[in-house]
C-alpha cells in the first residue's frame, strides 16, 4: 500500500500488480462512512476475490471531528439532530442537502479527475463506491456532477438531494449499480433505500439490490463454503454482466460488503455481549466495519483492521 495525495485528498492505493496500485488494470475508489478513519474499507483488498490486475483507492474524508481522535467526515453532521432521529427511528433525507455536502462533492470530483489523470484510468474501468456517507457522497459525484464511472457501488447509503440525482440518473442510464442495505438500520432507513433503488430502475440503471436480514442475537451464522464470494466481489469483475444473486448473510443488518470475504471457517457473532475473537466480529446496527474491530483470518494469516 502506498499513500498519495489528489487534490488535496489523502488516498491509500493498493492492488495492482505491485499491490501499491500500480499497472493499468481497473480503479476501485471506495470513501467511508461518517466518524471512520480514513484507513476503515482499506483491509478488504486483501480478501476481495477478484482479478489481481485490480486496482483500489480508499480516500480519506478531509474533515477531523473534534474530541475523537481518527475520527472523519467529508461533511458535518449535527449531532443533536441525529440523536434525535435514533430515538425516532430511522427517516428519509431525500429532500435535504446536507450543509457542506456540495463543497465535499466538488473536492471528490477534483480527487477522482486527478487520480484518473494520474493512475491512467478512463471512466469505463473507474468503479465508484462507498459505505454509508461516503455512498452518498458517491451518488452526489456521480448524478449531480460529470463523475461517469463504469460502476457504481452503494452500501448502507439513503437519497439525498434526490430531485437533483434522479435528474442525473436520466443521463446515466446504462450505469450498473450494486446496492445494499440493513433491514433493521437503525441510522438510515431501509425504506429509504429501496426508495433509491426504485429511482434508479425507473431511470433505467440496472442495480443488484442486497438487501441484508440479521440473525437471532446470542447465535452465530456459520458460512458455508459455497458462500465465500460475495456479490460485490463478482460484480467487480464484470460491472456490466448480471450477476447471480447471492443468499443475504444473516448476521448484519447493513454492510453486505462482508459478504465479499474470502472465508476460511469465517464465523460472524450476532450482536449481543458475546466477546470478540480471533475469525469473528461482533455486530453492529449500521455497519461492523466501521464501528467496531474486526479480526478475521484469510488462507491462516490473521489481518486485524481496527476500525
Amino acid at each position: 500500500m502506498r499513500e498519495e495525495r489528489f487534490a488535496g485528498i489523502t488516498v491509500r492505493l493498493t492492488g495492482g500488480e505491485d499491490r501499491q496500485g500500480g499497472g493499468d488494470g481497473p480503479l476501485v475508489v471506495l470513501m467511508h462512512g461518517f466518524g471512520a478513519p480514513g484507513t476503515d474499507l482499506v483491509g478488504l483488498w486483501r480478501v476481495l476475490d477478484v482479478p489481481r490486475d485490480l486496482r483500489f483507492a480508499f480516500p480519506e474524508a478531509p474533515h477531523e471531528m473534534p474530541g475523537m481522535p481518527g475520527a472523519r467526515a467529508w461533511w458535518m453532521v449535527d449531532f443533536a439532530r441525529a440523536e434525535q432521529a435514533m430515538a425516532q427511528g430511522p427517516r428519509s433525507y431525500a429532500t435535504e442537502i446536507p450543509p457542506g455536502m456540495e463543497d465535499a462533492t466538488d473536492r471528490i470530483v477534483q480527487m477522482t479527475d486527478a487520480m484518473q489523470e494520474a493512475l491512467g484510468v478512463p471512466n469505463e474501468r473507474l468503479i465508484m463506491g462507498g459505505f454509508s456517507q461516503g455512498s452518498m457522497a458517491a451518488c452526489n459525484a456521480v448524478f449531480a456532477r460529470n463523475v461517469t464511472p463504469g460502476g457504481l457501488v452503494i452500501l448502507s447509503g439513503t437519497p439525498v438531494n434526490l430531485e437533483v440525482w434522479k435528474e442525473g440518473m436520466a443521463s446515466k442510464r446504462e450505469l450498473p449499480v450494486f446496492q445494499s442495505h440493513g433491514l433493521q438500520d437503525p441510522l438510515l432507513s431501509f425504506q429509504a433505500a429501496e426508495q433509491l433503488r426504485d429511482e434508479m430502475r425507473e431511470s433505467g440503471l440496472t442495480t443488484e439490490w442486497v438487501p441484508c436480514r440479521r440473525a437471532a442475537s446470542g447465535r452465530d451464522a456459520r458460512i458455508r463454503p459455497d458462500d465465500r464470494v460475495g456479490p460485490v466481489s463478482r460484480w467487480s469483475r464484470d460491472p456490466e454482466a448480471s450477476a447471480r444473486r447471492a443468499r443475504p448473510v444473516p448476521v448484519h443488518d447493513s454492510l453486505a460488503i462482508i459478504q465479499t470475504f474470502e472465508r476460511r471457517d469465517f464465523v460472524f457473532a450476532a450482536a449481543d455481549d458475546s466477546p470478540a475473537r480471533e475469525g469473528s466480529t461482533i455486530l453492529g446496527d449500521h455497519g461492523a466495519l466501521s464501528l467496531v474491530t474486526v479480526a478475521f483470518e484469510v488462507d491462516h494469516h490473521p489481518i486485524a483492521g481496527a476500525t
